[in-house]
């Protein structure tokens, strides 16, 4: 018998070792990677399968899935200086510790730091570091929007990585499966217009100092390149018409 306990007990050091291993990856996972700062109207998480409301100054986890409602807002950050608002009628889900994935509606990001951060949607992926930007999702038409306030995005089909852009600020693309094979639409200038139109959706968020002094930069830039041309482009022509630039005619 003691012959036998001899052979089995590095066994059963592995096997505690493994245990031990195991019950730190749990840990980990349950870790809280982030926390809600701000919330208006009817907001709900989903966590394993449980659904509760959200209140200000929950922690999040990573596989938390957030809902706004008609009417609602939240506003969430995580442990890397980024902090991320969701419009009403949104869903995103915290897919690790600096990774989001935007199911539906509208997302507005900011990071004051340069953190390699990734935004998914169903058919695209996001990478950015220091920057802010507005992504959004129609699960209807499959469209993925980028809206560049500040910093430089890298927008990326999902399933064919080398259809990709770089977004700069205030410039806005799209990919779409519809619109050239779902390469991402050529960055055009934004016009204010458009921009208020996006950034309206969102109650009480305003762009970071930098993002405001390099937008008006960009602006200049626009009425410049209009003075100049005595018959502008039609991409800097509808720039204020944000319906007919998200529908692919322009351009």
């Amino acid at each position: 018998m003691k012959k036998l306990s001899k052979i089995l007990r590095p066994y059963k050091l592995t096997l505690t070792m493994v245990l031990l291993l195991l019950s730190a990856f749990v840990m980990a996972a349950e870790k809280p990677v982030g926390l809600v700062d701000s919330v208006t109207g009817n907001v709900f998480v989903n966590r394993a399968g449980k659904i509760f409301r959200v209140r200000k100054e929950i922690q999040l986890e990573v596989g938390d899935e957030l809902t706004t409602t008609m009417g609602s807002q939240v506003t969430f950050s995580n442990y890397f200086n980024q902090t991320f608002h969701l419009a009403a009628g949104s869903e995103v889900a915290l897919s690790g510790k600096r990774n989001l994935e935007l199911k539906k509606g509208f997302l507005w990001s900011q990071s004051k730091e340069h953190v390699s951060s990734l935004i998914m949607t169903p058919n695209s992926t996001i990478s950015y570091e220091k920057g802010e930007g507005v992504t959004s999702f129609d699960p209807h038409g499959g469209r993925t929007q980028l809206l560049v306030i500040n910093g430089e995005f890298k927008l990326s089909n999902l399933y064919e990585g080398h259809k990709t852009q770089s977004i700069k600020d205030g410039e806005f693309s799209f990919i779409d499966s519809e619109y050239e094979s779902g390469f991402p639409r050529k960055p055009t200038l934004i016009g204010y217009k458009s921009y208020r139109k996006v950034t309206s959706l969102f109650t009480g968020v305003t762009p970071l100092g930098d993002s405001h002094n390099a937008l008006e930069h960009k602006k200049e830039l626009l009425r410049k390149k209009v003075e100049m041309d005595k018959a502008p482009a039609r991409d800097i022509a509808s720039l204020d018409d944000l319906d007919e630039a998200l529908s692919g005619d322009a351009g």
